[in-house]
């Protein structure tokens, strides 16, 4: 089940925070703070590593090309990008490794891209 939370947070004063988490499962992105959680563990990504997951959960269970995800994450679509783009999904699977459930659910499509599955 994917779900979109926005709560809004007190802070001192008058002013209030509004924070957009997107939840699977046990995964949760903080879109605004970009930060991940993996059954409560904070698991630190570099921009482009969290740019492409957030996208991959938005999209859950859709393959999302290689192209699609090159522009939305603002990479460039040249000939050589699609190596970047392995390189940072590589990267990516580096850091969810100790999370094995998490990473189950990060698959690739040959010859067209990836998915971020439901259910892994």
């Amino acid at each position: 089940m994917i779900t979109t939370t926005v709560s809004v947070e007190q802070t001192s004063g008058a002013h209030a925070v509004a924070s957009r988490i997107l939840t699977i499962n046990t995964i949760q992105a903080d879109l605004d703070a970009r930060r991940l959680w993996v059954d409560g563990v904070h698991v630190p990504l570099s921009r482009r590593q969290f740019d492409l997951l957030a996208t991959l959960m938005d999209n859950a269970g859709r393959v999302m090309s290689s192209h699609d995800l090159r522009m939305i994450c603002g990479a460039p679509c040249g000939p050589g990008e699609e190596v970047l783009l392995r390189a940072q999904i590589k990267a990516l699977r580096r850091s969810l490794a100790a999370h094995p459930r998490a990473l189950a659910r990060l698959r690739t499509v040959r010859g067209f891209g990836y998915v971020f599955e439901l259910r892994p």
